[in-house]
């Protein structure tokens, strides 16, 4: 087959990450696989793909992904592979626009991440979304909890098919590092909690940054990702007096060697499609704490610990739990690292490669 994925961009977050993974391994399981961006910012994940070997088509420079023109520019992708893979909004409404305007030879799929988004608190947007979604020959979603959502958003007529999201696990179980080289700034006596996720509402860093007021003053926060509420929550940390116990290291392209240095890892999302970083941190060795959000409960509950969302007391307690019983917290890393293999990404892309066969043989 040949299949291109579209995405937005390939700025350091997770559905992104997904993308930069996914691409060369259906290359080396024999299918053409390029990679297409309206934002060709350079990224790391831009760079790992080149380097791989991966084309990457970019349309557009920085915010191209807002730029309608780009339906106009998308004709020819349309009819050059077998399957556009489509990830992320606005994305998708630029594919799905191209191909009701020039039509496709290639049949067009979307993947939803997330079981919650802005649009869907509107009726003309979600109006909108409903239509969208009517040109795309199926829809692939990455959770039971996104699943749910997609069954009330999408056509009935547009098939659902649930594939699993999954991590590259060597590459996280593999890592090791030193905090004298990755973080020369915190003590060996500091324990580190470390979030791993862009700067956006929906992550909810602050939860972590008010939990840390009730934590021994040797607890750190450590924070991988960057995004519009950064400034919002180094604020939160200046008025809370907690400058001196909280890291912004900004994005990074070196994420599995410093989970590796994590003693514990926090996810502390309003709501959440899946929980692409917990897996990360669960495959890093790392014992998990989440909120008690769907997406993110199905992954971690059993395995890490659960907290109540928003609640930056009882996130306290569930790390304090783990802080104060260094047995208890090697048997849960070890626990998180066993349930972070049932994720691995060559079980879904398999699975993405038989999604595809299925909907060329639709016809």
């Amino acid at each position: 087959m040949k299949i291109l994925q579209v995405i937005n961009s390939l700025g350091l977050a997770g559905a992104e990450r997904l993308v930069s993974e996914m691409a060369p391994i259906m290359n080396h399981m024999g299918h053409q696989t390029d990679v297409l961006v309206f934002n060709g910012t350079k990224s790391a994940f831009i760079c790992d793909l080149q380097k791989q070997g991966v084309t990457v088509h970019v349309l557009g420079q920085k915010n191209g992904e807002y730029n309608p023109m780009m339906v106009f520019r998308l004709k020819h992708y349309l009819n050059a592979y077998d399957i556009v893979h489509v990830h992320l909004f606005p994305s998708q409404y630029w594919v799905a626009l191209a191909a009701k305007i020039f039509g496709s030879r290639a049949k067009i799929v979307t993947t939803e991440h997330n079981n919650y988004n802005a649009r869907c608190k509107y009726w003309l947007t979600s109006w909108m979304d409903r239509k969208v979604y009517s040109c795309y020959d199926a829809i692939t979603v990455i959770s039971d909890a996104t699943l749910e959502f997609m069954k009330k958003r999408s056509p009935e007529s547009v098939p659902l098919y649930l594939i699993i999201n999954g991590v590259n696990v060597e590459k996280f179980t593999a890592s090791i590092s030193t905090r004298d080289r990755l973080l020369p700034q915190i003590g060996n006596d500091k324990f580190i909690l470390m979030q791993v996720a862009c700067f956006r509402l929906q992550k909810n860093q602050a939860c972590l940054i008010r939990a840390l007021k009730h934590l021994p003053d040797n607890v750190v926060a450590v924070f991988v990702g960057d995004g519009e509420t950064m400034d919002a929550c180094r604020s939160l940390a200046k008025n809370m007096n907690l400058e001196s116990r909280t890291y912004f290291l900004g994005s990074r392209n070196d994420v599995p060697e410093l989970l590796a240095l994590a003693d514990i890892a926090v996810m502390s999302s309003h709501w959440e499609g899946f929980g692409l970083s917990a897996v990360e941190a669960m495959a890093s060795g790392k014992p998990v704490i989440a909120s008690d959000v769907d997406g993110l409960k199905q992954v971690v509950e059993g395995y890490g610990l659960i907290f109540r969302e928003d609640d930056a007391i009882d996130l306290s307690i569930k790390i304090l739990s783990l802080y104060n019983d260094p047995d208890v917290r090697k048997q849960m890393a070890e626990r998180c690292r066993l349930r972070s293999l049932d994720f691995d990404i060559r079980h879904m892309v398999r699975s993405y490669l038989d999604c595809y066969q299925k909907i060329i043989n639709q016809n």
